[in-house]
């Protein structure tokens, strides 16, 4: 065979590959083509505009807007938007997505996500997002709870962090403290409140299989909780203890609030019982498709919930606290906290675990329906 011919041969077979090559990315680039509107407010902006552009730069024939609406007005502003003029996309918690079930889009799309994605998110999230058998989203962020205890305070009055395992343990030594001081120092700040009331909740329902014991019991300890000598509700740093997710991250790295803390897992209703509670989180869910973005959709939420790297970055400067599991595989999460756990563990490392073991609640939407009633009766 003449050299013309083998290379007619040869241009016979890489052409036909070239073109193959050719046609598979530009319909690469077209299955995520289009424009959608991502609808964030105050506590997501930064992540979901970070994402978005850098999702665009690597989809040059995507557009994603993301447009920030305030807390406040965010729920508010999905139920008065007509049907036609809604988001592409919005994050709701647990009770937005039961609030909003019927604007939600079920489709198969939400579905294909958490089961190529399903080991990224531990089983009481996925829970939480599902409803006969379907998924109403794909969590986004997580709320596992910690206990953060003035350790100077404890010490000045006698008191050890190992001496507080249970909750009766807990309110003991804030009840001593409160008369020891004359009322001065109380336990828990207000900013804490709802978070107090979730978990105990949550705690109670996992130890009791009685509907009507598990109400009474409830009401009984939230009820508690509002206790004059416990709740610190004037002054910013006249109190022992917090009970609460990432959000102390900020105030502690920015020296805003008093003292050493120690970080580590919330008392227990019953010596020895579970104390990994993660007490919910937003989650991407889509509210506006059709068949020209729907793709586009899939790729983007897929994208927002599992990028590693920018995900990792909001969780240590204190921003959100994600779900995806895969997030806490990396030493950055030893990362210290000013003033906190000194020679322990970093809160990170502790919130991570708690995240990763958390059981699935057996009725979240009841402890929230009890926890709204004792609050319209108060």
């Amino acid at each position: 065979m003449d050299k013309n011919k083998k290379y007619l041969l040869a241009l016979a077979f890489i052409i036909p590959l070239l073109l193959i090559i050719y046609i598979f990315q530009i319909n690469s680039h077209e299955s995520v083509k289009g424009n959608i509107t991502v609808w964030a407010d105050e506590n997501t902006y930064d992540y979901l505009s970070k994402i978005a552009k850098e999702f665009e730069e690597s989809n040059k024939r995507a557009n994603i807007k993301v447009v920030n609406i305030s807390k406040e007005e965010y729920l508010d502003k999905i139920k008065d938007t007509e049907e036609e003029k809604l988001p592409n996309i919005v994050h709701l918690d647990f009770i937005g997505i039961n609030d909003f079930k019927d604007k939600i889009k079920i489709v198969n799309e939400t579905n294909e996500i958490i089961e190529t994605y399903n080991k990224n998110f531990n089983k009481n999230r996925l829970k939480q997002v599902e409803c006969d058998g379907q998924y109403m989203g794909v969590p986004l962020t997580s709320k596992p709870m910690a206990l953060f205890i003035r350790e100077d305070i404890l010490n000045k009055y006698g008191y050890k962090v190992e001496d507080i395992n249970t909750w009766n343990d807990m309110f003991k030594i804030g009840v001593e403290i409160f008369n020891k001081t004359n009322g001065e120092i109380r336990l828990f700040s207000k900013k804490d409140i709802d978070n107090l009331k979730l978990l105990i909740s949550a705690e109670i329902m996992q130890e009791s299989n009685n509907e009507k014991e598990l109400k009474a019991n409830i009401e009984k300890n939230i009820k508690s909780i509002f206790s004059s000598e416990l709740i610190s509700y004037y002054g910013d740093s006249n109190y022992v203890a917090r009970i609460s997710s990432l959000e102390i991250i900020k105030e502690l790295n920015e020296e805003l609030i008093p003292g050493k803390w120690i970080c580590k897992l919330p008392p227990s209703i019953n010596l020895g019982a579970n104390k990994f509670y993660d007490l919910g989180g937003e989650n991407l869910v889509i509210l506006n498709c059709n068949n020209d973005n729907i793709k586009l959709i899939r790729s983007f939420i897929s994208y927002a919930a599992t990028d590693i790297e920018l995900l990792q970055t909001q969780l240590i400067e204190g921003n959100m606290f994600p779900s995806s599991l895969y997030t806490y595989k990396d030493k950055s999460l030893e990362s210290k906290v000013k003033n906190t756990n000194i020679q322990g563990s970093s809160p990170f490392v502790i919130f991570c675990n708690i995240s990763e073991r958390a059981p699935i609640l057996k009725d979240y939407k009841l402890i929230q329906d009890i926890n709204s009633k004792i609050i319209e009766e108060n």
